[in-house]
Order: C-alpha cells, then sequence, then structure tokens
C-alpha cells in the first residue's frame, strides 16, 4: 500500500521526502543570502551616510569657524579707524575752545555725529550710502576747517540711489589716508579730491591727493598707509571677488580708484 501512494504521488508530480528536503535546503540558503546580501547593503549605506553627515558638519563646523574669524578680523580693522584724526580734532577743538572760536560748537557736533556713527552704524554689516556719504562729508568739513587756506578739497557725489546699501568704514579709510600723507607733511598748498559715483549694480570711488614736497625722495615710495592696507583687508572679506582696486602714483600725486559691484 505504501508503494502504491509512492508512485501515485511520482505519477502525481509529488516530490519525494528527499526532494523537498533539498529544496528547503535550497531555499534556505537563498533567503540566508538575500538577507546577508540586504545586511551588507544596508550596513553601508549606512557607513556611506554617516561619513556624508560627518563630513558635511565638519564643514560646517569649518565655515561657522572661518566666518566667526573673519568677522573678528573685520570687528579689529575697524576698532583700528581714525585714532590719529580723533587726536587731532580733539587738539583742534581745544584751540578752537581757547580762542573761543564760533566754529567750536560745530566741531563738537561734527565729531558727535562722527563717534555716533563709528560705535553703532559701523559694526552693522551694511549701511546705507546716505550714512557713508554724511560720514564722509563730516570728515572732510573738520580737515578742511583744520588745514583752512593750506587744502584745497574737491568733494563730488554722485548718487542716484542713496538708500542703496555699502559696507561701512572702507571708504573713509582711503579719505584718511589721502590727508594723512598728502596734507599733513605738506609745505604747500595741498590738493585732495573725492569722486563717488553710483552706477546700476557698481559702485566707483577715487580719492586723488598730491604728494608732499620733501627735499630728499623718500627711498622707500610714498607710503600706503595703515589706512589703504585696512580697507583692502576689508575689501577682501566683505567683497571678494566683487571689487577692483587700482593705484596711480607719479612724484607728485597719488590716486586710489576702487570699484565695487553691489
Amino acid at each position: 500500500r505504501f508503494n502504491n501512494v509512492h508512485i501515485a504521488e511520482r505519477l502525481a508530480g509529488v516530490p519525494g521526502p528527499r526532494e523537498s528536503l533539498w529544496q528547503i535546503i535550497l531555499e534556505m540558503d537563498l533567503t540566508l543570502a538575500t538577507y546577508f546580501f540586504r545586511l551588507h547593503l544596508a550596513t553601508a549605506a549606512f557607513i556611506v551616510l554617516k561619513t556624508f553627515k560627518d563630513r558635511m558638519v565638519q564643514q560646517r563646523e569649518i565655515e561657522t569657524l572661518k566666518s566667526e574669524k573673519a568677522t573678528a578680523e573685520l570687528n579689529f580693522l575697524k576698532a583700528q579707524i581714525h585714532p590719529h584724526f580723533l587726536f587731532n580734532t580733539l587738539n583742534n577743538l581745544y584751540a578752537l575752545t581757547l580762542d573761543k572760536s564760533d566754529q567750536a560748537p560745530e566741531v563738537v557736533a561734527k565729531l558727535s555725529e562722527m563717534l555716533d556713527y563709528m560705535l553703532y552704524k559701523g559694526q552693522e554689516d551694511r549701511v546705507a550710502l546716505r550714512d557713508e556719504m554724511a560720514h564722509l562729508k563730516n570728515f572732510t568739513e573738520l580737515e578742511a576747517l583744520r588745514y583752512g587756506d593750506r587744502l584745497q578739497l574737491t568733494v563730488d557725489f554722485e548718487v542716484p540711489d542713496p538708500h542703496a546699501t555699502i559696507a561701512p568704514l572702507i571708504l573713509i579709510s582711503l579719505v584718511e589716508n589721502a590727508f594723512k600723507h598728502g596734507v599733513s607733511g605738506a609745505t604747500h598748498k595741498a590738493v585732495v579730491q573725492i569722486k563717488l559715483a553710483q552706477q546700476p549694480k557698481q559702485l566707483y570711488f577715487e580719492v586723488r591727493n598730491t604728494k608732499p614736497r620733501t627735499a630728499q625722495p623718500d627711498p622707500r615710495g610714498y607710503r600706503e598707509g595703515i589706512g589703504v592696507n585696512n580697507a583692502r583687508r576689508q575689501l577682501d572679506l566683505v567683497y571678494p571677488d566683487r571689487h577692483q582696486w587700482q593705484v596711480e602714483a607719479t612724484d607728485e600725486e597719488y590716486c586710489v580708484q576702487l570699484t565695487i559691484q553691489t
């Protein structure tokens, strides 16, 4: 009877006991292989994603450190602006006060506006052009008051949109440099010309000054001074790849031309 059943199963295509066991083993091997393949694939994917995430975190940390370093350096550069100018202005104010000059209140008002701008507006990332121009105007008017007839000053602002913004305290460094190296040591009438021209998505700034006449020429050449170096570094930090800098220097004249892509 058993043989008859077995024969019937064979004829019906029903696998025998050994064949069923072999199929089970094969299916188990295939299942295990698939499982381990998926496990390795998932592990590899996890490692790749974890590595990518770690690198992204590390890159963000590096960028944050760079940004913090740039901000700290920029604040340090801003803090260096005007030390000798403030000293000279206070001396000039002291002299005017002793003479009981009517110009003393005007000097105090302009100096107060400048200090307010440097301490507050100057710490912002961007300021309106009208505020930067007002700061430049206060500076040049105080210098004109200081030097009197020894200075021929021309200031030309062509700014159709004074509400446009700019990084603060960059332009003033170039103007300060012109007075420090072109006027303070002059034995003849010094000339300073300042031009600010606004164009679509571009700002052009030019400062031109005569050089002091000296009996012996400086073998090191005309120094740019801390102000110019300060401005150049600020431009590198604030307007990287968005500014052009050109210097024209002769025996009698020095000119800085700056173009900023806004």
